[in-house]
């Protein structure tokens, strides 16, 4: 079987794909209330069972695929809850989605998170799960010094740490030789 992805709804947040292994997943992205700026993302197995091998796969072509509509709609905040079998499993999914954040997203994980819903009795709720809260990073300028004719990077135009003649970011891991 081959990898397919289907687009073909992504005007309404929804991307199906289907892997090498023929599971198949829907990735549904919507804003939690109109106006409250806040949105999220459902990543739902809908059947089979994935290689193990396929994991890593699976994951960039979920980032990618949501990160185009994230973009074109100017998503800046998402709150993604992790759910699976049990708290290694999440803790797997968790570590494996985050790979592919780091460069234009600052993100917390909250494990266990707590919910509280006011106007109830008991307004607290314990989520089993982990919680990714996602913000997207505001562009950081480049700043440079010029020495003898050739530029030197003094602070990471990704993330804005400062650059000690590094040719990788310290911190995010930004190629800043070849700004």
């Amino acid at each position: 079987m081959t990898y397919n992805l289907d687009k073909s709804l992504i005007s309404d947040g929804m991307i199906f794909y289907t892997t090498d292994s023929g599971c198949k997943y829907l990735a549904k992205i919507f804003e939690t209330s109109t106006g409250s700026g806040l949105w999220t993302l459902d990543f739902i197995k809908l059947s089979g069972d994935p290689e193990s091998s396929e994991v890593f796969k699976i994951m960039k072509t979920l980032t990618d695929a949501c990160m185009e509509y994230v973009y074109d709609k100017n998503i800046n905040n998402v709150a993604i809850f992790v759910s699976g079998e049990n708290e290694d499993v999440i803790n797997q999914k968790t570590t494996i989605f985050q790979r592919w954040l780091r460069d234009d997203w600052d993100f917390e994980i909250t494990p266990n998170m707590e919910i509280k819903i006011s106007g109830k009795r008991n307004s607290s709720y314990s989520v089993p799960t982990n919680a990714i809260m996602m913000k997207r990073k505001q562009k950081v300028v480049q700043k440079q010094i010029i020495t003898n004719g050739n530029i030197q990077v003094k602070f990471c135009f990704n993330c804005g740490s400062e650059n000690n003649g590094f040719q990788f970011c310290p911190n995010c891991g930004t190629n800043l030789k070849q700004s």
